[in-house]
C-alpha cells in the first residue's frame, strides 16, 4: 500500500500543477508538492499515536483521504472518480515548517498517522461540513473542491495506483498542537468519524 500526500492547503490548485495535468506528458515532477508516506505510519485501528520524543513541540494536521478500488496508470481526470468511491479524514503529525524539505524519517515515524472508517462518497452528497471537536472549529467546503479526480488522475502520471493506495489531496485549513493523554475527535457531516488519543 501506498500513501500519496498532495502538501497543499486545500482550495489553491497551485498553477504548475494545473500546467502537469494540463500535458499531453509527464513533466517533471519537482514543483508538484507531494509526499510519499510509509504504511507503517499508519497507527493501528483503535490504539494512539503516539509522539515520537523529537515531535512534542509539532501540530497535527488533517487530510481528506480517498482508498484506490482498482489498478490504473495516466488516468484521465474524467474517468478518475472510477478508481475511488469511498472518503475518510486522517490525522497526520507534522513538524511546524512542513514535510517539505526534511528527512524522510522526520514524517514516517511508526504510528503517527490516524485513521477513519471510510464513508461511501454517494453518503455525503455534494458538500463536506468537518468540525474539530477540541477546538470547536468547523467548515463546509463543496467536494468539488477538494479535487479529487485532478489529484488522483495527476498522482497517475508518475506512479501506478494499485487497490487500497490512499490519496490525500490536501490539508484541511486547521491544525491543533501535539498535546500527550488528550483525545481528538472530528466529526464528518455530523456524525462521528475520527477519533484517537495522544500518548
Amino acid at each position: 500500500m501506498k500513501i500519496i500526500a498532495i502538501d497543499r492547503e486545500l482550495g489553491a490548485w497551485p498553477e504548475t500543477m494545473r500546467r502537469a495535468l494540463a500535458s499531453a506528458e509527464a513533466v517533471a515532477p519537482d514543483a508538484i508538492p507531494a509526499s510519499v508516506i510509509a504504511d507503517t505510519a499508519v497507527a493501528r485501528p483503535g490504539f494512539p499515536v503516539f509522539v515520537p520524543d523529537f515531535a512534542r513541540s509539532w501540530r497535527i494536521g488533517f487530510m481528506p483521504t480517498v482508498t484506490v478500488r482498482r489498478l490504473g496508470k495516466w488516468i484521465e481526470p474524467r474517468f478518475a472518480h472510477r478508481y475511488y468511491s469511498t472518503l475518510s479524514v486522517v490525522a497526520r503529525l507534522l513538524p511546524p515548517q512542513g514535510c517539505e524539505g526534511t528527512s524522510a524519517l522526520m514524517c514516517n515515524a511508526d504510528g503517527t498517522l490516524a485513521t477513519a472508517a471510510p464513508v461511501e462518497l454517494s453518503s455525503l452528497g455534494a458538500e463536506l461540513t468537518i468540525a474539530l471537536e477540541n477546538t470547536g472549529e468547523a467548515l463546509t467546503l463543496p467536494l468539488d473542491e477538494l479535487q479529487l479526480p485532478e489529484t488522483v488522475a495527476l498522482i497517475s502520471r508518475y506512479m501506478t495506483l494499485r487497490t487500497g493506495d490512499l490519496v490525500m489531496p490536501g490539508f484541511l485549513p486547521f491544525t491543533l498542537p501535539v498535546q500527550l493523554d488528550t483525545k481528538v475527535e472530528l466529526t464528518l457531516n455530523g456524525a462521528p468519524h475520527l477519533s484517537f488519543k495522544v500518548k
